[in-house]
């Protein structure tokens, strides 16, 4: 049962000395543990059970054994315990930013003052990006996204334990560690478009292959589709960037192109029949394709010299089936019934986004605007997506320290506000009201007027994790 015994504990008198005094419960000792807002004993267990019923299927990377108990967790791994019961806390706006603030502190501290490495810390540094990336500042997702990785550097010798003690792992828990560091961080930089910062994959190709032999836990085969899927998008990012990262290609761009799709029809047609229809898969796959198809949005890469004009748009009218695919796997069931996704999957969805409005905003022979928001209406996808989360931040104000009391503004509402300021824009570009420009990502972000800021504060923070210097976005005043 859920008890309130952590908010209102009823203090039992202490036996005093011979007179007869009783020495008061409310020592300092207590109080402090009153102010703190990490759950007590009988709440642990609930909030790890919340956890294992709702949030553990979607992170394969971090396996908690079923018989281990919130104490027993929290003795033997007090780095994990805590990211657990942040994540368990995403319907509590107000207790979820206390906690994580607090785990952020903690991490910060042993990693760099005491200088911890161990799995314990590397599972919580992925749970914490995992689910709290909402709240998170972009150069803070890409610091901790580097301490995870320099925690991978040599996993054999990491310490298990966060005390110095050696609590029980199983064999595979520090390769599928490995595997939850990568697909975190092809996540948001594939998106990004940093070649220069993927992680290289001969590691991870060992990992995987152990792990898939194995298969110790029925998650170890989503987790294996989950690498493959962001090991397509790793290349097809890596070929498609245009910025000299990748090397030159011996095909034409086109034959280029449908190899890749080619490779993501068949990842499709492979998933066995219980993964087919995963949402998290089917939309990273979506991702990957519009990846593929993004750069005819770019003049320079596809001037008609390179590709004709029809294949340009062919390219371009399929960019757009990806990205509807995408959002009605988004939109398909309410957040506030569960989980669908993984917190820091908002990086894709950004990402989406953006495309859907460079879209919009492209000026090229046979791309006719009125035929293009038939196919992809930006302002009613900006409208689904507000009322999406404005329907979790009702949710989470349904916490015992609601953000109404406690004066706290939940960090969803700031992204409410800047797709509000998005859509906005876009409708006013729509309507003929302002000369919106969209970037092909080789420029910055232009001029200094009011609208210029808008679009900076939309793509360049959290939770976006969008590096503005990308310049994903021209705004011509």
């Amino acid at each position: 049962m859920y008890s309130f015994e952590h908010l209102f504990p009823s203090p039992s008198p202490t036996a005093g000395g011979s007179d007869g005094h009783q020495e008061s419960a409310w020592s300092p000792e207590i109080m402090k543990v009153l102010e703190s807002p990490w759950p007590l004993a009988s709440e642990g267990e609930m909030l790890l059970m919340v956890y294992r019923d709702m949030f553990a299927h979607l992170f394969p990377f971090v396996i908690i054994p079923r018989d281990m108990s919130s104490v027993d967790l929290r003795a033997q791994r007090p780095f994990v315990w805590k990211a657990v019961m942040l994540s368990a806390s995403v319907f509590d706006a107000t207790r979820q930013s206390k906690l994580g603030e607090e785990l952020l502190a903690d991490i910060g501290k042993a990693s760099i003052v005491d200088g911890t490495r161990s799995l314990d810390m590397l599972q919580a540094v992925e749970l914490l990006i995992g689910w709290w990336y909402f709240a998170l500042k972009s150069p803070q997702v890409t610091n901790l996204l580097f301490l995870a990785r320099s925690m991978c550097v040599n996993l054999s010798a990491m310490s298990y334990g966060s005390q110095g003690e050696d609590p029980t792992y199983g064999p595979l828990d520090h390769l599928r560690a490995y595997a939850g560091t990568y697909y975190l961080n092809t996540i948001v930089f594939t998106t990004n478009k940093k070649p220069d910062v993927f992680m290289n994959t001969t590691q991870l190709d060992y990992c995987s292959k152990v792990i898939q032999a194995t298969m110790e836990y029925p998650s170890d085969e989503y987790l294996i589709q989950l690498i493959k899927v962001q090991q397509l998008s790793q290349n097809i990012s890596t070929a498609m960037v245009g910025n000299g990262m990748a090397p030159a290609m011996s095909l034409p761009l086109v034959m280029v192109i449908q190899t890749f799709q080619d490779e993501l029809d068949t990842f499709r047609a492979s998933l066995p029949p219980h993964l087919a229809h995963s949402p998290t898969l089917l939309c990273h796959i979506a991702v990957a394709e519009t990846l593929l198809k993004d750069l005819a949005i770019s003049d320079q890469r596809c001037h008609p010299e390179h590709m004709p004009v029809s294949d340009r748009l062919q390219l371009l009218w399929s960019c757009i089936k990806s990205l509807n695919e995408f959002f009605e796997i988004r939109f398909a069931k309410p957040e506030v019934e569960g989980p669908q996704f993984l917190i820091i999957m908002a990086s894709d969805m950004a990402y989406t986004l953006i495309t859907g409005i460079k879209l919009l905003t492209l000026q090229l022979p046979g791309w006719d605007l009125h035929s293009i928001i038939q196919e992809l209406d930006m302002v009613t996808i900006f409208d689904r997506q507000i009322n999406h989360v404005n329907d979790v931040i009702n949710q989470r104000r349904s916490g015992l320290l609601s953000p109404d009391r406690c004066a706290t503004e939940d960090p969803l509402e700031r992204l409410v506000r800047l797709m509000r300021t998005a859509q906005g824009l876009v409708s006013m570009h729509l309507e003929g009201g302002s000369a919106l420009a969209m970037g092909d990502g080789m420029g910055d972000v232009l001029g200094g007027t009011e609208s210029d800021v808008a679009w900076r504060d939309v793509i360049g923070v959290a939770p976006w994790a969008v590096d503005e210097s990308h310049g994903l976005m021209d705004l011509a005043a």
